[in-house]
């Protein structure tokens, strides 16, 4: 669902469409040492890092939430440099690749105990919440050409 929203709403997006500035209440803040919110490729660099992270999380490597915050600005500065359809490309390859990995997971991954910040429970739950129910908040609040 991740990858058929993501990809709808950035295939709309025209040239100048990238850059528009993102408005949510949520994302008033300095992100990336900058005084205001993304833009809308920054959201989508932000989706696709956080499934990078999710990927070497599901893989055994502990982060703490300010790792999390450090790698997602670093990813999110990198990837900020792509054409939107290379980032197109990454978005859908980095979210199949952790929808490939809980295929083939064996179930005690899936239900072992894991935190992220402060979602705390089994591996997949915490999983859902922290990278599909948080890249579809994303997506709507980015909205495509015709919503934003």
């Amino acid at each position: 669902m991740v990858i058929r929203q993501g990809l709808r709403l950035m295939s709309s997006f025209g040239p100048d469409d990238w850059e528009r500035p993102v408005i949510h209440h949520d994302w008033q803040r300095q992100v990336m040492n900058q005084d205001f919110g993304w833009n809308r490729k920054q959201v989508y660099c932000h989706l696709t890092a956080i499934a990078q992270i999710t990927l070497r999380m599901m893989t055994g490597e502990r982060m703490s939430a300010a790792d999390i915050s450090r790698i997602n600005d670093e990813l999110v500065y990198e990837l900020q440099t792509l054409p939107g359809e290379e980032l197109m490309k990454r978005f859908r390859d980095a979210h199949q690749k952790v929808i490939d990995l809980v295929q083939h997971a064996p179930e005690q991954q899936l239900v072992a105990p894991t935190k992220v910040g402060a979602l705390e429970g089994e591996a997949s739950v915490v999983m859902d919440s922290a990278l599909v129910l948080h890249a579809l908040s994303h997506l709507y609040g980015a909205g495509g050409a015709l919503s934003g």
